[in-house]
């Protein structure tokens, strides 16, 4: 039998707590978005089959930029209403 994993990556805070202009995925470290960095190193991993990204429905162009020439599944956007994570109970 074959096993196959994907990794699903929850990328639709809007960063408050952290500040700034940009959701902290989209931040960049030593010149890339720290989201391009996470998600790209998944995406080469020999284990992972599929990397499965889940975004803020507002983010879709700033991830499309983040993330150019990575082999990912297209992004699941967060519904709108969706509560902050610190109303999460």
């Amino acid at each position: 039998m074959t096993v196959k994993v994907a990794a699903v990556v929850v990328a639709a805070g809007r960063g408050l707590r952290a500040g700034g202009d940009l959701p902290k995925q989209y931040r960049c470290i030593l010149g890339e978005p720290m989201i391009r960095r996470s998600l790209a190193a998944l995406a080469g991993h020999n284990g992972i089959s599929a990397v499965q990204p889940v975004i803020h429905g507002d983010d879709a162009a700033l991830f499309q930029a983040a993330v150019a020439g990575i082999d990912l599944l297209p992004p699941v956007r967060r519904l709108a209403g969706s509560f902050p994570l610190w109303e999460s109970g």
